[in-house]
């Protein structure tokens, strides 16, 4: 047993020196457009599309107001080690209406240039503890091998992690059942 304490510990350790983590990028764009103009309720376009060819289109969704919107990232992580993906985007927005919140889109890219949209995950700022929900990737610290991971992780009022629990796990063999709506109040 004390043999085995060591090698566990320098295998977590390889694992998080391997890990990778999302990049900021500038070869994705975003538009927000109107969609629907009536006297009480306009809805809005979120339009992610790449920076040189802005007709292909990435994503895209709905939110209720751009007035609202905080900040806007665009992130790329490379080589996440799932078959045939060459890179996930993550696009996030942060708003404040009606409640404060931040969605996260998250696309795989495929090497034959296909996108795969994966359940886009709302975490409401209303509630604490903090509880955020994220995907964590086979390249990332946690991740598995050909898994996608749902991960729900719980802040102290000091911002120290004090719990994380896997919601789901998906074996990633080159498709993607996006049926499932993720989301987590913090």
């Amino acid at each position: 047993m004390k043999n085995i304490v060591p090698f566990l510990v320098l295998l977590i350790s390889i694992s998080f020196a391997n890990a990778q983590e999302f990049q900021k990028t500038d070869a994705y764009q975003v538009s927000i457009n109107p969609i629907v103009n009536d006297k009480e309720h306009t809805l809005y376009n979120v339009r992610v599309a790449l920076t040189d060819r802005p007709e292909n289109l990435v994503t895209n969704f709905r939110i209720m107001s751009p007035e609202g919107i905080k900040s806007i990232s665009i992130q790329s992580l490379k080589q996440p080690d799932l078959l045939d993906v060459e890179e996930i985007i993550k696009m996030e927005l942060t708003y404040f209406e009606p409640q404060a919140c931040t969605i996260s889109k998250y696309v795989l890219v495929k090497e034959n240039g296909a996108y795969i949209d994966l359940p886009a995950i709302v975490n409401m700022k209303e509630n604490y503890p903090k509880i955020e929900t994220t995907y964590v990737f086979p390249n990332q610290a946690l991740g598995q091998i050909n898994k996608i991971i749902t991960l729900e992780i719980t802040y102290s009022d000091a911002f120290s992690i004090e719990n994380i629990e896997v919601i789901k796990a998906f074996a990633w063999q080159d498709n993607f059942d996006t049926s499932h709506k993720v989301s987590a109040l913090y």
